[in-house]
């Protein structure tokens, strides 16, 4: 499953200085969640508020917070911060559909800091980041560093037992690849709950590659070209031999599909 691709970024305060079009208007836009933002409570990062962008180029950034209970529109032209809970709705694929540029209530200002944009919300000090994206092959503690939300998601999931006990008793070098990218929705859904099962697993035989892959879906080009261009991606090798792969969200348990791949004849 090739992911979709979103349109170039550049930082907030880049953003900021150009001319930007007014919030009016009644067309219908969509908004895809973009993991390359990520934003702080307090000076600690969150898993449970997610940011989304609009699918065309618009000056503004949505905060969907656990739950859907709070949803906050950042206005990145008057640098205003808007409380638009229950002015929009989600699709079956948990993207927003908004009819224009959804109307709140005003909450206050943000500024612009080098780290990025700065404002209070509910007695909280509130981070919006923007990261570049990790590219080509990163240690574990690298990848940990950058997208710090994977730890919190790989401390959460909970695998199989039964089939972390299966992966423990695997004797045969194995080596993994995973394909991620760290722009890509469906990759922080997967890869922390990978790394969660191979920490579980604590076995030696398994050696663990992460490569990391450029906005745009081309870089690095050498990985791509051995390894295919789908993300994200767990490839499983034993004697050099691919022995299967799993691409994209797996409706199994990604520790339940590493068994199945390694009990292939």
């Amino acid at each position: 499953m090739k992911m979709r691709r979103f349109f170039p970024l550049v930082p907030l305060f880049v953003v900021l200085s150009f001319i930007l079009a007014p919030r009016a208007g009644a067309e219908s836009i969509e908004w895809e969640e973009n993991p390359q933002f990520i934003v702080e409570v307090d000076g600690k990062p969150s898993a449970d508020i997610v940011v989304y962008q609009p699918t065309v180029s618009k000056p503004y950034l949505v905060l969907v917070f656990a739950g859907r209970k709070t949803i906050l529109l950042l206005d990145l032209s008057s640098k205003t911060v808007f409380d638009v809970t229950g002015r929009i709705r989600f699709n079956s694929e948990c993207k927003i559909l908004s009819n224009g540029i959804p109307e709140g209530r005003s909450v206050g200002k943000y500024r612009v800091e080098q780290s990025g944009s700065l404002f209070a919300f509910k007695g909280k000090t509130m981070l919006v980041k923007l990261r570049d994206p990790l590219v080509g092959e990163v240690s574990l503690g690298i990848l940990l560093a950058h997208s710090q939300e994977y730890a919190i998601l790989r401390d959460r999931y909970k695998p199989r037992r039964t089939a972390v006990e299966e992966l423990r008793k695997v004797k045969k070098p194995t080596e993994i690849v995973v394909l991620f990218a760290t722009w890509c929705s469906t990759c922080k859904a997967i890869v922390p709950k990978f790394i969660r099962v191979m920490a579980e697993a604590a076995n030696p035989a398994f050696h663990v590659r992460y490569i990391g892959i450029s906005m745009g879906g081309d870089e690095p080009r050498a990985a791509l070209e051995r390894y295919g261009k789908d993300y994200p991606a767990i490839i499983v090798f034993q004697n050099g031999v691919e022995k299967g792969r799993i691409i994209g969200n797996p409706t199994l348990p990604v520790e339940q599909y590493l068994v199945s791949i390694l009990n292939r004849r």
